[in-house]
């Protein structure tokens, strides 16, 4: 199954990246983000179940330490159950987390989101659960599908 067969029968293009965008927003409201590599490591070298989502840009051309980094994160994150979303712009995903004119800006080279029980809520919000079926559904795809953020 293709992207434009998954979107065109279950989620538009659209509706998956206005879904990344409540899931950030919200998760970040709740106080379940964690932004940049290197924090991200530590956090799933500590506790790799606390981790729903990963999501990160596109990997840019020319940093090789940043892109093995990255494809060891994806491994790790692949063998823990952790759903991998790849977004087309860390500037946009920047602007989502931080807020465009709001200080000083986040490490968005991996952002992840935490569970929602890591806040004593013991369910998935709508959008999360919509997340997860697209990830379950593009799984198998190679390459992943990235999705295209919204400038704000």
């Amino acid at each position: 199954m293709t992207l434009e067969d998954f979107t065109e029968s279950a989620m538009s293009r659209k509706t998956v990246s206005k879904a990344v965008m409540a899931v950030l927003r919200r998760a970040q409201a709740e106080n379940r983000l964690t932004c940049g590599l290197l924090p991200a490591i530590k956090l799933l070298e500590m506790d790799p179940d606390s981790a729903l989502f990963c999501i990160m840009p596109q990997s840019s051309q020319g940093n090789a330490a940043l892109h093995i980094q990255t494809v060891l994160l994806q491994a790790f994150c692949y063998e823990n159950d952790i759903h991998i979303i790849q977004v087309d712009s860390s500037e946009k995903l920047g602007d989502i987390v931080t807020g465009k004119d709001n200080g000083p800006r986040l490490d968005t080279s991996c952002v992840l989101v935490h569970q929602p029980w890591a806040t004593d809520q013991p369910e998935l919000s709508k959008w999360e659960q919509q997340l997860v079926g697209f990830c379950h559904k593009t799984l198998d795809e190679y390459p992943q599908p990235v999705i295209k953020l919204p400038a704000l």
